[in-house]
Order: structure tokens, then sequence, then C-alpha cells
């Protein structure tokens, strides 16, 4: 048997809270509780935080509640969109490889 968690019991946010949700064209958003059924074409636009989340220690550069909510529901479903959307698996490979874009805010 297995155990399986429906993706809307373990992502509590919508697409709506995302602070770019504003200005973005992403058809794949990781808080999106519909997003494994989503379709993702080659060159289409890739979520700015689920690039993001590819980076080496990507958890250091996403600050505040609403950004650690957009990090933690990429880490649950970063492999299973993988798995779905080959594009969007080449797409976040190449992300992992490149610096990270966000900015750390330093205290003080």
């Amino acid at each position: 048997m297995c155990n399986y968690v429906p993706v809307g019991d373990l992502i509590q946010s919508h697409p709506d809270q995302c602070p770019k949700y504003q200005s973005c064209n992403a058809n794949i958003c990781p808080l999106d509780t519909e997003c494994l059924h989503r379709v993702h074409l080659p060159g289409e636009t890739v979520c700015y935080f689920l690039l993001e989340a590819q980076k080496v220690n990507a958890k250091h550069h996403f600050q505040g509640c609403m950004e650690l909510k957009i990090y933690w529901a990429t880490c649950v479903l970063a492999e299973p969109l993988k798995c779905i959307y080959a594009p969007l698996k080449k797409q976040l490979g190449r992300a992992g490889r490149t610096p990270s874009r966000m900015r750390v805010k330093e205290d003080g």
C-alpha cells in the first residue's frame, strides 16, 4: 500500500500569496495544488522561486514567512515535477548550476 498524501494537504498556501504573483507567467506554480496536472512545454517560463530553490544553499536565500513557505513547497514538489515534465527537469538542472539571483538581507 502506498502512503500517498494529496498535494493540497502538504501545500497550505495559494499562488496569489506569492510575492511575484502579479508579474509571474509560469504555468507551474509550487503553491498551486493542481500543479501536477498542469502542462509545461519547452521554453515556457519557470517559477522564479522554483528555479532559485535548485541552487546550492538555497534555503539561506529564502527569507520571511512567505518565502520559506514557497521554499518548502518547492522541496516537496521538485522531484515529482521533474518526473512529470522533462523540459522542466532540464531547466531546473541548469538553474542548479548557476548562482542565485536572490539577495540575502544583512542583519543590522
